[in-house]
């Protein structure tokens, strides 16, 4: 019989931390072995079980997550860390995946669709950039058919640089960690515009959809990403959620 991938959750919503448990309580590939409530009661907990994988929110009392991967890293635990976050700043995203973060898990996130992340990381020993790719063509019409849904026009060049972001993205996550350096200019490269162009039209295209798109759906897809003094998602967060989003679709 193979060992199952022993995880910790390391989050301070107690729910959530009970509906991962729950949901895992029956299986037998993958055995929760720890909940930790706050960043100090996490890295005690890591240490101590050496877990494989670890589920590690950004902000938590005590410690947050980054102060947490920081002190892992200069442990050399064998450990790999799943970063969870209800928001997507640039900053943050780099500076955990710097830290020795495998993976950015944008809230809210469906249940198999984790089970799925822990099972690929615990199975990889190259970087996420090396992650098999998906299929272009299903990626591509993926992400059409989902911005269509949630009401961003095809004639918006916002629409085009997100269909080429997600690609990209689905290629190598770490590039959603240095947004305004690396996957601005690489997609206004190839359209011909500057970085700003592109920034500024996939922000257009996520505003006209929070204006005048369906808002069920919207809720459904991105839920608690939207940022509540914006009144929408900001860029790195939407692009993250759509990239998961389409990557469930096509990977099944």
């Amino acid at each position: 019989m193979i060992d199952p991938i022993n995880v910790i959750i390391a989050d301070d919503n107690e729910v959530l931390c009970s509906l991962v448990e729950s949901y895992f309580a029956p299986r037998e590939d993958i055995k929760l072995v720890g909940k930790a409530f706050d960043g100090e009661e996490a890295l005690e907990l890591t240490v101590e079980k050496n877990p494989d994988i670890l589920l590690l929110d950004i902000v938590m009392p005590r410690l947050d997550g980054l102060a947490v991967l920081d002190r892992l890293r200069k442990l050399n635990t064998n450990t790999k860390t799943i970063m969870l976050s209800a928001f997507g700043q640039e900053y943050v995203t780099r500076r955990a995946a710097e830290l020795g973060a495998h993976y950015f898990l944008v809230k809210p996130f469906d249940l198999d669709t984790l089970a799925k992340r822990i099972i690929e990381f615990s199975k990889e020993t190259e970087s996420v950039n090396e992650i098999k790719t998906l299929s272009h063509a299903e990626t591509l019409a993926t992400t059409i058919n989902i911005l269509n849904e949630i009401g961003v026009p095809p004639h918006f060049k916002g629409n085009t640089y997100l269909v080429e972001a997600v690609s990209m993205v689905l290629g190598n996550h770490n590039i959603l960690y240095s947004m305004t350096k690396q996957l601005y200019p690489a997609i206004g490269k190839i359209y011909n515009a500057s970085a700003s162009q592109v920034e500024r039209a996939i922000r257009h295209a996520i505003e006209h959809a929070w204006l005048n798109g369906d808002i069920e759906l919207l809720e459904k897809y991105f839920g608690s990403t939207t940022n509540l003094e914006i009144g929408r998602p900001t860029n790195s967060t939407f692009i993250s959620r759509l990239s998961e989003l389409v990557r469930q679709k096509v990977s099944g």
